[in-house]
């Protein structure tokens, strides 16, 4: 039996972590590239990289494929600009067999109100109506769907929830690295719409599983997929789930459309539902996710740090001052 060569951008965060354990199990040689120095098995070859480096990461990049040849497939956890997708698009070009990259649902144009889940055929966003996170993963896919030759996989996945997630899913509390403390200090979360909507999210496990099923499946190749557990999820069940793990009870208050807009809190993405049809993954998999709401988050609180979510929501939050339409008509 031949043995498969994988490559796994961003290897060492949530996602890869549980990926590279899963395929650790199989033979096959791994090599991860990351600018995190986490400990990785000895079986694995780290190539310390800063993807936000073009120069830096092409290089490491290019070296790879001459050092090694060609690959059975490589997977891209981090891509979100359109300089990264170009780069990797031109290696797998030669060098890859199977390329799955990690988007985002939230490329879905939300000006456009679905009653039902949204599925993959669904109208994509336009540029510079969603902020600038969104923007970049839609020229993400764009590069990719120019480059059909390539054989490529893209995931759209929403609330990756597990082991080194941080908790929350609502404003005035999205992805807060204090709400643990909040919620023992039995302080009053102000949730808009008193958290009273619908979400789908994934564990890392889950979302693994979805890629190694997928990893040189023929029918998989220039294939565009939600990946979501497909179970809703209410939003006021997700903190008081919360409270309930913590062994204390959950105070909230509703923040109404005019206190959210005053808070300057941003965000704005995670302030509507998210429901989405993920019967395409199954399907194509044969897989459903096994984790449910309670051991996600029982996994988050068992993996909690301290994490520094600025960054993220600067990167939500640039871009989406008209966004606030949406919220007006769609929500109210």
């Amino acid at each position: 039996m031949t043995v498969k060569k994988i490559i796994v951008i961003g290897g060492t965060g949530i996602i890869g972590s549980q990926l590279i354990s899963m395929l650790e199990k199989e033979d096959c040689l791994l090599w991860v590239i990351s600018n995190d120095f986490s400990i990785i098995s000895s079986g694995v070859s780290h190539i310390y990289c800063d993807v936000n480096d073009c120069d830096s990461f092409k290089k490491n990049l290019d070296q790879l494929g001459v050092d090694q040849g060609k690959f059975d497939c490589l997977v891209d956890l981090i891509q979100f600009r359109e300089n990264h997708a170009k780069i990797v698009s031109e290696f797998s070009k030669e060098n890859v067999g199977h390329t799955i990259i990690l988007s985002t649902t939230l490329v879905y144009d939300r000006f456009l109100f679905s009653s039902n889940p949204i599925d993959e055929s669904h109208k994509l966003a336009a540029i510079g109506t969603q902020g600038d996170y969104v923007d970049g993963k839609l020229q993400v896919e764009s590069v990719w769907k120019k480059y059909r030759s390539n054989n490529y996989t893209i995931l759209r996945t929403y609330h990756v929830l597990g082991y080194g997630s941080a908790l929350g899913c609502c404003p005035l509390h999205n992805r807060d690295p204090q709400l643990i403390d909040k919620i023992l200090k039995l302080e009053t979360l102000r949730l808009f719409k008193g958290g009273l909507f619908f979400i789908n999210i994934i564990h890392p496990f889950d979302l693994s599983m979805f890629i190694h099923k997928l990893m040189n499946n023929p029918e998989s190749f220039n294939q565009i997929y939600n990946a979501v557990n497909p179970s809703p999820i209410w939003v006021l069940d997700y903190y008081k789930l919360i409270a309930k793990l913590l062994k204390t009870e959950l105070k909230v208050k509703t923040l109404g459309l005019d206190e959210y807009k005053a808070s300057g809190y941003g965000w704005l993405m995670t302030a509507m539902e998210h429901i989405y049809n993920s019967d395409k993954l199954i399907a194509a998999t044969g897989y459903a996710p096994t984790f449910d709401l309670q051991a996600c988050i029982m996994d988050a609180i068992n993996g909690f740090k301290h994490t520094n979510a600025d960054q993220v929501r600067d990167r939500m939050n640039k871009g989406m001052k008209d966004f606030w339409e949406i919220l007006d008509i769609n929500l109210y």
